[in-house]
């Protein structure tokens, strides 16, 4: 007589979590920069970009244009790799909907 397989009703799988609900505050030193220059400089513990807004050209014999900083972020390589995502994907989307982005002219 053969015998009769049992197969259990078992998931190995967890359920997935949904997102936290995201709670946002404003902290009293939050400020808000605007610039049009960036220096990137990474090192194997995290990613640091240097803002600035391009002021005057600054005429002599070579020839340079004066850059303000405005201001600096520290942040993690995960998170730089996320961030870089994110923006590339958020600008896909606005050149499909609006047109291409023209780059400045080296």
């Amino acid at each position: 007589m053969a015998k009769r397989m049992q197969i259990k009703n078992s998931s190995s799988v967890a359920p997935i979590a949904p997102e936290p609900r995201r709670v946002v505050t404003v902290d009293s030193g939050f400020v808000t920069l605007y610039a049009n220059d960036i220096q990137i400089q990474t090192s194997p513990w995290d990613m640091r970009l240097t803002f600035g807004e391009v002021g005057d050209l600054i005429p002599s014999e070579v020839p340079g244009i004066a850059i303000k900083q405005v201001g600096e972020l520290r942040i993690s390589l995960p998170l730089a790799k996320k961030l870089t995502m994110i923006m590339f994907d958020q600008l896909k989307t606005y050149e499909a909907q609006v047109g291409e982005i023209p780059l400045p002219k080296p």
